[in-house]
């Protein structure tokens, strides 16, 4: 029998009061510390399933073979002897038989490849794939994003756990656009060159790029991996695919071939086990940096492709460049990265859970902004007549604890409410000074000494409140 996974609580919603806030995360933690280890008893026993499938099926081969083996010569009896016709109708009955049974043990066999992947389909929800917002769906930081040229290294985050590294002359905009509306993952991300680089500088490089947290490429250490994405550019030729272990000054380059234009294709390729060089498994530091390589210079490219090599390059010997035209486009989805050594189409995570885990590097408040004020993001009290200290709990823990805050609303659509409940608008907002990777308290200010000091207040806002800080 498989076993069972414990269900997981409802989770807490910004709308529930503080402490059932607390007490449902807290519930969602502990259940979700009880299932993980169901969940991997669980992929252990469906191996063991695929295993027997496997024999089953080598099994039925067998008795296929004998049955055949079995009506020759029950043929051959008919044909050599009428006097023993009755002899032969026995024979000729074993042989049915037989084949009966051949056929029986090769339903059971499909019953069992049935059955393990019905219940990899079921379980789909939580295999382990390590790339977050796969699907480009998570877009905190906004939809659009300018990529200046970088006379050194630069990075700009993008979409959810998205960035651009580069190093080069080269400016582009990245968005979120729709992909193919009949596909699985219907949004994409783009990278749109706006100002060309024909020639590119030796050490030039640009790169869509996703590091990884070490707890989460645990899985990957010391086996086979897939790397598989939907891919699609206006122009063709080969670009690199890379992966890099900072801890071991690792790289591993595999180069990836747009063959038509403006069309979009998928590509798959099996990364063998690294050995044993040393891993950041189980750190909340970068594990792992995983991207694309759209363009390289020719001292950060190499011949070494398909094995793990010391070093940092870039990109393969035959990366085209992407930024040598105004207009040209790139776009990727549905990125996938797990153990193993064939390519699947991992079932979806659900969309909240693709959002918790994005959370933990950019937590976010995101009010109702229908109403007049919004909705409340936090409480708090009044310390002076003119400030307070506004307790904002995180949906998730931060990854590490926040450094400050960026308001996607103006400060003036901020309010805080005095001892009648009366809002006043901020007239400064800031992250408080005790900071925590559980919660996101915020000292804010008003422009008038309307509130009282000690008693309760709280902070409603018209837009989303984001952490920053808390990225790789």
């Amino acid at each position: 029998m498989i076993t069972q996974i414990d269900p997981i609580s409802t989770p807490p919603t910004p709308a529930d009061p503080p402490a059932d806030f607390e007490q449902k995360a807290s519930q969602v933690w502990g259940d979700l510390f009880k299932a993980v280890p169901q969940m991997n008893e669980q992929a252990l026993e469906i191996e063991a399933i695929g295993q027997a499938a496997v024999a089953a099926g080598q099994s039925a081969q067998e008795d296929s073979d004998a049955a055949l083996g079995y009506r020759n010569e029950a043929v051959s009896a008919r044909n050599s002897a009428q006097v023993h016709a009755v002899s032969a109708e026995q024979s000729d009955a074993s042989s049915q038989y037989a084949m009966q049974q051949s056929q029986a043990a090769r339903d059971e066999a499909a019953g069992f490849a049935q059955g393990l992947q019905a219940a990899l389909n079921a379980i789909g929800g939580y295999m382990p794939n390590a790339i977050i917002n796969p699907n480009m769906e998570v877009c905190w930081r906004g939809t659009s994003f300018n990529i200046p040229a970088a006379a050194s290294y630069a990075e700009t985050h993008t979409l959810d756990r998205w960035r651009i590294s580069k190093v080069s002359a080269a400016a582009a905009t990245v968005s979120q656009v729709q992909g193919n509306s009949t596909w699985r993952a219907t949004m994409c991300l783009q990278y749109l060159v706006t100002t060309a680089m024909a020639s590119l500088a030796s050490g030039s490089y640009e790169m869509i790029e996703q590091p990884i947290e070490g707890y989460n490429i645990n899985d990957l250490v010391g086996t086979n991996t897939i790397f598989s994405s939907q891919v699609y550019s206006s122009k063709v030729g080969k670009y690199t695919v890379r992966l890099y272990n900072p801890v071991a000054n690792q790289y591993y380059l595999h180069e990836i071939e747009i063959t038509s234009a403006n069309t979009w294709q998928l590509v798959a390729f099996v990364v063998p086990t690294s050995g044993t060089v040393s891993w950041a498994v189980s750190s909340n530091g970068i594990g792992l940096r995983v991207g694309v390589v759209l363009a390289a210079g020719s001292a950060v490219k190499t011949a070494n492709l398909d094995a793990w090599t010391s070093g940092s390059l870039i990109g393969g010997a035959n990366q085209v460049n992407l930024l040598d035209t105004v207009g040209a486009v790139f776009r990727m989805t549905d990125v996938q990265l797990y153990r193993g050594d064939k390519y699947l189409a991992l079932p979806r995570r659900p969309i909240q859970v693709e959002r918790d885990l994005c959370y933990r590097y950019l937590p976010v408040r995101n009010p109702d902004t229908a109403g007049t004020y919004g909705s409340a993001v936090g409480q708090g009290y009044a310390y002076a007549a003119s400030s307070a200290v506004i307790q904002v709990p995180f949906r998730v823990p931060a990854r590490v604890a926040p450094t400050g805050i960026q308001l996607n609303a103006v400060l003036s659509a901020h309010w805080v409410t005095g001892a009648d409940g009366t809002p006043f608008a901020t007239s400064s907002l800031s992250l408080y000074g005790y900071k925590s990777t559980e919660d996101g308290s915020l000292t804010a200010q008003i422009g008038s000494a309307s509130l009282v000091a000690g008693s309760a207040t709280a902070l409603f806002a018209k837009g989303p409140i984001l952490y920053l800080g808390c990225e790789l």
